[in-house]
């Protein structure tokens, strides 16, 4: 059972009377999926690599920072001397089945994030996580990243780090579709080894204080520009374009690197951006001297390999990139070795 919503709800993260009642008349809804949510976890024995599986994930629908979060744990893990391989469902893609991502793979068809992430380590995409392994361990890799499915139990996980948004937290604390959660905060909570808190804010705190009562430790991490990057932002008038699931949070990095946005276009998580809106683009930059068109990493590989208009826009949008770095860099590596030196029970 699974919601799919390209566009977040307004009532998920606003607290108005309207948001409110809206919520509360999902109530029911909400009360079915989270049970159904959670007995599909309860009830499915999981199959057992050999590889050990660190899996990253969120407890709301919506994005929260997996992708820079699995690109600096395949960096960490490679200086520890393993071989990383990502397995993931391949969200936004045409590919059914396994598929092992090659870089002139098409966005449209194995997804945005398996061909960004095929840049840094070897990526199999498969909606079955237990199939998906066992390809993996035919291979040389030394350890398995599962990209998402903190709430699937196909594939058993050797460590699960759960990715808040620091400013937005869980938004209403409701279950889908009342709220953005998955499953009910208190049982996502007990599967959760460390929460990693992406950026500072109301709503994380109150993740962290929640995660401090279920005695599960925070590490505390923060995306940041690239310096000579943020450099070139600072005065620069900017037209900013994306479909990510949080577009406010990268038109406020811009503004934090000292850009001025003129203007911002939003399109839906994983948009495959048409010939028209390419053209559209363009010309909304055209109109003003000295502005540029930027948008990010996750966007960028949408544009490649397209003609025309898509072509051209992939050559003047300026890519902004952010890597995502630990406050507790060593508590993370220690939690990595530890987790490698785990075998599954037989």
């Amino acid at each position: 059972m699974s919601i799919i919503l390209r566009k977040t709800p307004p009532w998920w993260y606003r607290q108005n009377v309207a948001h409110r009642l809206v919520a509360g008349l999902l109530r029911p809804a909400s009360a079915l999926y989270g049970q159904v949510a959670k007995w599909n976890y309860l009830h499915r024995a999981p199959y057992c690599s050999g590889l050990p599986v660190v899996c990253v994930g969120n407890f709301t629908a919506g994005g929260a920072g997996k992708t820079p979060t699995v690109i600096t744990l395949i960096h960490i893990l490679q200086e520890m001397g393993e071989k990383p391989v990502v397995l993931t469902r391949g969200y936004g893609g045409k590919v059914s089945g396994l598929h092992q991502v090659r870089l002139e793979d098409k966005a449209r068809d194995v997804g945005d994030e398996p061909l960004l992430l095929a840049a840094y380590t070897p990526v199999v995409i498969s909606a079955d996580r237990a199939a998906g392994a066992r390809a993996i361990e035919q291979g040389e890799g030394t350890v398995i990243i599962m990209d998402d499915g903190f709430q699937n139990n196909s594939l058993a996980k050797d460590l699960s780090l759960v990715v808040v948004d620091g400013a937005a937290g869980i938004g209403n604390g409701l279950v889908m579709p009342s709220g953005p959660l998955r499953a009910s905060t208190e049982f996502q909570m007990g599967l959760a080894d460390a929460l990693v808190m992406n950026g500072d804010g109301v709503g994380g705190k109150a993740v962290a204080e929640l995660a401090r009562r279920q005695t599960v430790p925070t590490l505390q991490a923060s995306l940041e520009v690239d310096k000579e990057q943020a450099e070139w932002l600072r005065g620069k008038k900017v037209i900013a374009f994306t479909g990510i699931g949080r577009p406010d949070k990268f038109y406020q990095t811009l503004k934090d690197c000292g850009a001025t946005v003129l203007d911002s276009v939003d399109f839906s998580d994983h948009h495959n951006f048409t010939h028209d809106e390419a053209a559209k683009l363009l010309e909304k930059a055209s109109q003003t001297d000295g502005t540029y068109l930027v948008t990010t990493q996750k966007d960028a590989v949408r544009l490649v390999g397209g003609k025309g208009a898509l072509q051209w826009l992939r050559y003047e949008a300026e890519v902004v990139g952010v890597t995502l770095k630990f406050g507790e860099a060593d508590t993370l590596k220690k939690m990595l070795s530890d987790m490698l030196r785990k075998k599954c029970p037989s």
